[in-house]
């Protein structure tokens, strides 16, 4: 990725960026996978070489600032010692104009000596980061996140997904190798992880709902938490749908709040656009006729049309995510094809160009989308397709159905066992 799209914002000066850079030759250099002396001078040379053709052609500071970022990384090979006080605890931060890498990564031992090569290519799945009330595992702290980083960036390589797409087509797939992901489009990705992606050289995709973006509506799933999280709630009963298919949950406690919170997110997730719309304005009509003895609000909101698009020039890349998010194995096939192409369609006009990926909504194998779900991808333009499975990415997966290991919420210690365990 080109230097000049990994400076985002006030969270990373120039200074700052090629300092971080350097930091990162001196790491890989002391790990031993970085370039030899004689390869590293050799890059600088040519480095020099290049940015001084840079300036005599070029009115802009792009060129010159990923020549800078090469430069940074080769002189850094030279350097490895530098490197060790970033594999030991510091005695106290330092002050910095940006927010840094809290993590510390822990010494190498036991399962983690094994080279990259040794290890399983992954692809990471990520929706939000903060705190709040989560109970349904979307969130990752911002602190985790920062150890997670901060252990890839020692055991693991960079990919970008196009890049492993590729080399799977070619019947290969490097090993060691990571991607990151985020579905849904939370605003937290572009305020909170992009910038902490782009500070250690890590590519991203993020997986767009363009239907609650376009709208700006909350996702249904949160509003759903938002709306059923009164302290106390205020009726003793929830009742959806009509007749036969209506459904009733006990309401008068806690614990019958968080059942019927529970069952209620499992009885939509399968059903219709338009069930699921009657069943918000249901329930926004239940919480609106409910005593107010006070209400929570999450802090998770989807983001602007504006905020996509700047997530891309800021470096990330923009896959679809449905429309709607609607569980297409559970819809007919010219619904699943509204879902799938508007998507992508959406896009194209945000961006002014086609995404090239795709993740399904939920996203388990045969139950979530299936082969018939697969081809409308396919056929509606998309290069690759990503599950929700757990599982390396081998040269025997499926380019439109890619595995992927959902991220708990763990400490960067246990992250690393977490990832270790893939190894085994």
């Amino acid at each position: 990725m080109a230097a000049s799209r990994l400076l985002v914002g006030e969270h990373l000066t120039r200074f700052g960026f090629l300092r971080d850079r350097h930091g990162f030759g001196t790491r890989r250099a002391f790990k031993g996978d970085g370039p030899s002396p004689r390869h590293a001078v050799k890059a600088m040379v040519q480095t020099l070489a290049g940015a001084g053709v840079d300036a005599a052609c070029s009115r802009e500071d792009r060129p010159l600032m990923d020549s800078a970022s090469n430069l940074a990384v080769a002189l850094g090979a030279l350097t490895p010692r530098m490197a060790r006080s970033q594999f030991s605890p510091a005695a106290a931060p330092l002050p910095t104009n940006h927010q840094p890498l809290t993590g510390q990564v822990p010494r190498m031992g036991g399962r983690r000596r094994l080279r990259r090569t040794a290890r399983p290519t992954v692809i990471l799945l990520y929706h939000r980061l903060g705190s709040g009330v989560d109970e349904r595992g979307l969130s990752v702290s911002v602190q985790n996140f920062e150890q997670h980083l901060a252990v890839l960036s020692e055991l693991r390589s960079p990919l970008t997904l196009c890049e492993l797409v590729a080399g799977l087509r070619r019947g290969s797939v490097p090993a060691g190798g990571v991607c990151i992901t985020f579905d849904d489009g939370y605003t937290d990705n572009l305020m909170q992880a992009l910038p902490r992606l782009n500070a250690v050289g890590f590519p991203t995709v993020m997986f767009v709902t363009t239907g609650p973006i376009a709208r700006q509506e909350r996702f249904y799933w949160d509003e759903v938490d938002d709306l059923l999280m009164l302290d106390p709630p205020g009726r003793p009963s929830l009742t959806v749908g009509h007749g036969p298919d209506a459904r009733t949950w006990l309401t008068s406690t806690d614990s019958q709040g968080l059942t019927a919170r529970g069952h209620l997110h499992s009885w939509m997730q399968p059903q219709a656009l338009e069930v699921i719309d009657e069943t918000m304005q249901q329930l926004r009509a239940w919480h609106r006729q409910a005593p107010r003895h006070g209400s929570w609000v999450s802090p998770w909101r989807p983001m602007t049309i504006s905020e996509v698009v700047r997530f891309r020039s800021a470096g990330g890349e923009i896959g679809g995510h449905s429309r709607w998010h609607t569980n297409l194995g559970f819809q007919a096939p010219d619904r699943q094809g509204d879902e799938v192409l508007g998507c992508r369609r959406g896009l194209t006009a945000w961006m002014g160009v086609p995404p090239e990926g795709f993740s399904y909504p939920y996203g388990n194998p045969s139950t979530d989308f299936t082969g018939e779900t697969q081809e409308i991808v396919r056929r509606s333009g998309y290069s690759y397709a990503v599950a929700n499975a757990p599982g390396p990415v081998t040269a025997n997966s499926d380019p439109y159905a890619l595995p992927r290991l959902a991220v708990p919420d763990l400490d960067g210690d246990r992250f690393a066992a977490w990832l270790g365990s893939l190894s085994s």
